[in-house]
């Protein structure tokens, strides 16, 4: 069985300076979930159709998030939102992942 590693998203270094490394395939569907999310198209000069459409502060529906983001990470991707009684929006990120890697 092939290990899945990668780096985490955001970038880290560890206490003796070497990158952080996330293990397995629920981890690095996480970490490339963030990285849609916090990437906007064209913000990457050699990849100028990565990223969301969608900035974390625009007005859309959790639908069409979940579809931007599962179109470019291979997971299902489910988003609910929740108001809390301090008029903050609560969000939530499930995804299941499908196959990343195959050998």
């Amino acid at each position: 069985m092939v290990r899945k590693i990668g780096l985490t998203f955001p970038i880290e270094r560890t206490e003796n300076g070497s990158l952080l490394l996330s293990y397995g395939e629920k981890d690095l569907t996480r970490d490339a979930i963030r990285s849609v999310i916090l990437t906007k198209k064209r913000e990457r000069l050699m990849r100028p159709r990565y990223g969301s459409r969608y900035s974390i502060f625009d007005n859309i529906e959790a639908t069409e998030i979940a579809e931007d983001i599962a179109s470019q990470v291979n997971a299902n991707i489910k988003i609910t939102t929740v108001p809390n009684d301090e008029g903050e929006l609560i969000v939530k990120v499930s995804y299941e992942g499908k196959t990343i890697w195959q050998s």
